[in-house]
């Protein structure tokens, strides 16, 4: 009796079918774990929205004085960090915007960030060769 095995040719077609489901599979698996980031992200941003906004009730103001921010009570997450984008000398006394961008060493993120103003208008940007482009 004589038993016929696999070709190397139908060996190599089966090994390219199991490393392109592998690679689809891993490429969904990293755009699902970016955007749990950007939700946690998200999250630190709308605190900061809601810090800033009772410092307003009680001060009048977003501003600390008409040079400085009042200071955050978090930096963001592990993974995004959150800041002011402009300086409290460049903007009005009722206004301010947030941006929640990728900490140093995190390129796997990409190069998109968040950005939350004082009307709660939550953005995703990204900026490519010099161009701003924002969704909701």
């Amino acid at each position: 009796m004589w038993y016929r095995g696999f070709s190397l040719i139908e060996l190599m077609i089966a090994l390219a079918i199991v490393a392109s489901l592998v690679t689809l599979a891993y490429l969904s698996y990293q755009d699902q774990l970016r955007r749990s980031r950007q939700t946690e992200a998200r999250g630190a941003l709308l605190e900061a929205g809601l810090f800033l906004e009772r410092w307003y009730a009680e001060k009048g103001g977003y501003k600390l004085d008409s040079t400085h921010w009042p200071d955050l009570p978090s930096d963001g997450t592990e993974y995004y960090l959150v800041k002011f984008n402009t300086n409290a000398k460049n903007t009005d006394e009722g206004e301010y915007r947030l941006r929640a961008l990728p900490r140093a060493g995190q390129d796997w993120l990409g190069t998109e960030y968040l950005e939350l103003d004082q009307d709660g208008n939550l953005r995703i940007c990204d900026e490519q060769g010099g161009t701003r482009r924002c969704r909701r």
